[in-house]
């Protein structure tokens, strides 16, 4: 029986690296975006305009298409 054969391989060292958390901090300003182009049909995007203006009158702050595709992505990713 050789040397290399005696004694078992130990276990690696744990990964001591620290870990990133990529959760964004509250108040640690707007959150990074990226730029995700979409070809939709023409009455969608008409009908996400009218809501969008819709939305804005009724809760007194602008809303924007890019809003309500961001809200639906999210849910629709949930």
């Amino acid at each position: 029986m050789g040397a290399e054969e005696a004694a078992p391989l130990s276990p690696p060292p744990p990964d001591m690296s620290p870990v990133l958390d990529r959760t964004p901090m509250p108040g640690a300003g707007p959150e990074p975006t990226t730029t995700i182009y979409a070809r939709v049909p023409w009455a969608l995007g008409e009908e996400l305009r009218d809501l969008a203006r819709r939305r804005s009158r009724e809760e007194g702050r602008r809303v924007t298409v890019n809003d309500l595709v961001v809200e639906a992505m999210r849910r629709l990713l949930e």
